[in-house]
């Protein structure tokens, strides 16, 4: 035993002596002890690492979360599923999460192998806090996204008519598993996750597949996709574990009321669904019987494609760099923006749906006081916990609703639709820009404008999920925010001819959508973002890392213990920091194979940024828009940001810049040629953008050579940088002793 232990031994010893009596349960624990109090227990622990280093211990009276930090490494033991201890450590709290540890003094494991307690069996509203830390079940769940891919997220689901919630952490061997597409028996630990209320946050741990127990002999081996979008028409596609026909309900609202069918069966389902209307979303739920027994899928959204101009227009607020435009140039509005955003707002002739996180623009003020004027019916959702003094001048006919007490950044969506229900004006304006003077006129932001109806009505239907109706009047019982909102808008557009992927977060798995387009990478993986701090899409970028990729990205806030950026670093990607620049790089997107047309360049931008709580927590938006038009937009403003960071970047091929050796161990040779004498400057950079070597002199005309000592740099990447005049050109130097 260490001397912390010793010492924590001995206030236990203290703590005995006055009196306090030993715990004869876990309920005795939780209604008779503090935070702070040191406690011993007995009981089974339920759960392996699959839900990280936390174990939840539970008895015949109840259950409680074991903390020993990190990891087990500085424990006496690390206790597995089965495993029957005795734990003495002190009673804290996280996130009202009660807890013992991480100061925990001893931990002894009495028996191993012992049988589970049996799940109480319960309904999602009676998961409260006399059940926290036990195995529960709920019979008869349904995930509302079921039929998409586990994530590191949180998921809804409902039975006997209430809703719940679980959650999937980062290394859950349920990620990148089916989400189950029909009713289970969900069972899992019952956990706490809130910052606001102790009677709040409470959300099922389902430990591995086996937790979703299905009692149909059919169900689905895969998830339901949509193929060859047209303007009358889709196809599905599914698979189940035995021989079963083809069938599909399907209609324009969530009654359904029509059907389809294919002929046969078998494994591999496939259906094509004809005489549908240009640019709506259809209610669709798929089901193949097999005899007696029938799988029904949850009910899913797929839009046809709509008969508007398809076009999408790209906008950046700062500088962008046309040297690197192939078709089209960029454009920075500058102090235009907000001019911009309020022209857009002025074209709306009956309706504007605006979810934006806030909002202190009079520009913006005065143009949705005009629409208002001139009859236009405005709908407003924003966030409560963050400064809208925009509202307090916006005309009294324009009706607005917060979302209320939200963890992190809440209602975080910064997007409008115009005129849903015209063909030919129909618009939806997303991107990374609040609505305030700082982020519209300062902070490096985009905004992305299509015009499309099918777009827009997908769009729609999220807005009126957190609006909690279709009428002008806010619901709040039964609005649906954060964890709670479902997968019920389509996923899949084809826009001007591009293919468009849609995403609200937390309920249609964002993130794996991002990886999937990271993982698409051939040729480039760019992105400039605000934060990066989700650890599915580090691995992500540092898994598309090799000798022929190496992803770059500008990142304003590359501190903190959450942060990834040491990761990526460490991995080889080069990190431009933003952080010493003026203003806030306040963007979200990723550019993906820009500089390869044949290769699918994609642009992945709006709301979310790359962080756990935007995942999980917040409501967010995401296109992910497949146009190497776009993805070239992108890259302009990319490069203009790139060049505000520690190294601005031309390339000079007529320096003939070449260093060896490369990896280099003690010295790497940089050679390259003038034509006329010059003061070079000789720099050597490490990926954060932190200078750590300045090498000024005179190089003469023709061939010249220069050193660089890296007998003192650790292994890993660096930039070196060759100046002359106002041009500089780099290359990535890797050292490995």
């Amino acid at each position: 035993m260490n001397l912390a232990k010793n010492l924590f031994a001995i206030c236990i010893a203290l703590v005995a002596s006055t009196g306090l009596t030993a715990q004869s349960n876990i309920a005795d624990l939780r209604a008779n002890y503090d935070v702070g109090d040191v406690v011993t227990v007995s009981g089974i622990i339920i759960n392996g690492p699959e839900l990280g280093s936390v174990r939840y211990l539970q008895d015949e009276t109840g259950g409680i979360a074991l903390y020993p930090g990190s990891n087990w490494s500085g424990q006496d033991a690390e206790p597995i599923i089965g495993d029957m201890v005795t734990i003495t450590g002190e009673v804290t709290e996280f996130a009202n999460l009660l807890e013992i540890g991480p100061n925990i003094s001893s931990i002894t494991i009495d028996s191993q192998g012992n049988d589970l307690p049996e799940p109480i069996v319960v309904t999602p509203e009676e998961l409260t806090e006399q059940y926290e830390g036990m195995l529960m079940q709920i019979n008869q769940a349904t995930f509302f996204d079921g039929g998409a891919m586990f994530g590191s997220s949180t998921y809804g689901f409902s039975a006997s008519d209430e809703d719940g919630v679980a959650y999937v952490r980062n290394g859950s061997p349920l990620i990148g598993e089916l989400i189950p597409l029909g009713p289970i028996n969900l069972v899992g630990v019952l956990s706490q996750y809130s910052n606001n209320s102790s009677t709040e946050g409470y959300q099922l741990l389902p430990r591995d597949y086996d937790d979703f127990i299905f009692s149909s002999p059919i169900n689905f081996t895969s998830s339901i996709e949509q193929y060859n979008l047209t303007t009358t028409s889709f196809d599905l596609e599914w698979s189940t574990d035995l021989e079963s026909t083809t069938e599909v309900e399907y209609g324009l609202t969530p009654d359904l009321g029509s059907f389809a069918s294919a002929e046969g069966e078998g494994f591999d389902h496939y259906l094509t669904l004809e005489g549908l209307e240009p640019g709506y979303p259809y209610y669709c739920q798929v089901f193949s019987v097999a005899g007696e027994d029938t799988a029904r899928s949850t009910v899913g959204v797929y839009s046809t494609v709509s008969e508007s101009s398809g076009e999408i227009k790209v906008y950046f607020n700062r500088s962008v760099n046309t040297d690197f435009a192939t078709e089209e140039e960029a454009v920075g509005l500058f102090g235009l923006t907000d001019d911009t955003l309020a022209a857009y707002i002025d074209r709306a002739q009956h309706t504007l749906d605006i979810a934006v996180y806030n909002l202190n623009s009079f520009t913006i003020v005065g143009a949705l006081n005009d629409a208002a004027e001139r009859g236009v019916d405005i709908r407003y959702v924003s966030e409560a916990q963050t400064s809208n003094t925009g509202f307090n001048s916006l005309d009294e006919s324009i009706t607005t609703f917060v979302r209320q007490g939200a963890t992190s950044s809440g209602m975080h969506n910064k997007f409008m639709v115009v005129d849903r229900n015209v063909v030919d004006s129909a618009i939806v304006l997303t991107g990374s820009t609040n609505w305030t003077t700082n982020n519209l006129l300062l902070d490096p932001n985009n905004m992305v404008i299509i015009q499309d109806q099918a777009l827009a009505r997908a769009y729609t239907i999220e807005f009126e999920e957190m609006w909690g109706s279709s009428t002008m009047t806010p619901d709040p019982e039964n609005a649906r925010f954060g964890a709670l909102k479902m997968n019920n808008t389509p996923e899949k557009f084809i826009i001007g001819g591009s293919n468009v992927e849609l995403y609200f977060s937390p309920s249609d798995n964002t993130t794996n959508a991002i990886v999937e387009a990271i993982e698409s990478a051939n040729n480039n993986l760019d992105f400039a973002l605000l934060v990066f701090t989700n650890d599915m899409l580090r691995d992500a970028v540092i898994d598309q890392t090799n000798i022929f990729l190496t992803p770059r990205g500008i990142i304003e806030q590359v501190g903190g213990s959450a942060s990834d950026v040491p990761a990526l670093i460490d991995a080889g990607v080069d990190i431009y920091s933003h952080a010493d620049v003026d203003a806030q790089l306040h963007h979200k997107y990723a550019i993906i194979d820009h500089s390869n047309p044949s290769s699918d360049p994609i642009v992945v931008t709006g709301s979310h940024n790359w962080s756990a709580s935007a995942e999980s927590n917040n409501d967010e938006n995401t296109l992910i828009i497949h146009d190497a038009r776009v993805a070239n937009l992108f890259l302009q403003e990319f490069m203009a940001r790139l060049e505000e960071t520690t190294l601005s970047v031309n390339d000079l091929d007529q320096m003939n810049f070449k260093m060896y050796p490369n990896p280099a161990q003690s010295q790497a040779h940089v050679q390259f040629s003038l034509e006329s004498s010059k003061t070079i400057l000789l720099q050597v950079f490490d990926l954060s953008g932190k200078r750590l070597s300045s090498d000024q002199f005179v190089a003469v005309s023709g061939e010249n050579r220069r050193e660089i000592n890296t007998a003192q740099l650790a292994n890993g990447a660096y930039v070196v940088a060759i100046q002359f005049d106002e041009q500089i050109t780099f290359q990535k130097l890797i050292v490995k002793h």
